[in-house]
């Protein structure tokens, strides 16, 4: 009977571990499907509600998915070019954080979702994330969009 509380405590962990990858695998497929409209031209005009909802319907095991995603989309303009360290920070300087408009035909576009995954059991939060319960999980896709042309979203 006293071995039944930490064995059931350690199990909760290990259960919560699994679910955590799981997500991250989940959330890394959404990401990609999400951002692949944008990709070919097809659905380059979403909102960051309707991307947030395509991610989160490819992530379906994500608790409160749509208030706990953050999202943020750059732009970088056909022909740019630089060192690969600037280009991967998301901060580089000639790459344009949009409203998730539609790129150009050309432009390279990286889109990055951040969500805050709050932990259960007590002998992971300690180890995860910053401490206090709370683990972000964060997936981007980068890509060339396919030369279709000027978009325009109305």
């Amino acid at each position: 009977a006293l071995l039944a509380f930490p064995f059931f405590l350690i199990i909760a962990s290990i259960l919560e571990i699994g679910l955590i990858s799981l997500s991250g695998v989940m959330m890394q497929q959404g990401v990609r499907e999400a951002a692949r409209g944008a990709l070919t031209g097809s659905g380059a005009c979403r909102s960051r509600e309707e991307l947030a909802g395509a991610i989160c319907q490819g992530a379906a095991i994500l608790p409160q998915c749509a208030s706990r995603l953050q999202l943020k989309q750059v732009v970088f303009p056909s022909g740019w070019q630089d060192d690969i360290h600037q280009s991967a920070t998301l901060a580089g300087s000639q790459g344009q954080q949009s409203d998730f408009t539609a790129p150009n035909g050309g432009d390279v576009v990286v889109v990055q979702a951040t969500y805050r995954w709050s932990t259960i059991s007590p002998i992971v939060t300690p180890f995860l994330g910053d401490g206090a319960g709370e683990l972000k999980m964060q997936n981007s896709f980068a890509f060339q969009s396919e030369p279709y042309g000027t978009s325009s979203c109305s």
